[in-house]
């Protein structure tokens, strides 16, 4: 196992990349995260939308705008914000749902 940023996997990664974001967006992020637990995706939505406000290319935030809207079945929308994310160099994997 590695200290934050050495080693190797997955974490190692998650820290470099958040190392660039603002923790006042970090911050937004996982407050947005604990709202999706409860299946607060508008909640979760205005806590994304505020990270992004402040970090532009924290593209974590715009892909989980994605998926809470598509949990909401706003899908054009999940689809925007998907893309965003994907041209602008991220590329996490989808959790959910596409369906028209």
């Amino acid at each position: 196992m590695g200290t934050a940023g050495h080693g190797s996997g997955v974490w190692d990664m998650d820290w470099l990349y958040a190392r660039e974001i603002p923790i006042e967006a970090q911050f937004l992020y996982r407050k947005a995260l604990e709202q999706t637990k409860f299946g607060n995706h508008e909640a979760a939505i205005r806590y994304l939308k505020q990270a992004v406000f402040i970090a532009p290319r924290y593209l974590k935030a715009i892909h989980e705008m994605g998926n809470c809207l598509a949990c909401l079945g706003r899908y054009d929308e999940a689809r925007e914000k998907y893309d965003l994310a994907r041209l602008r160099g991220d590329r996490p994997a989808v959790t959910a749902p596409l369906t028209s």
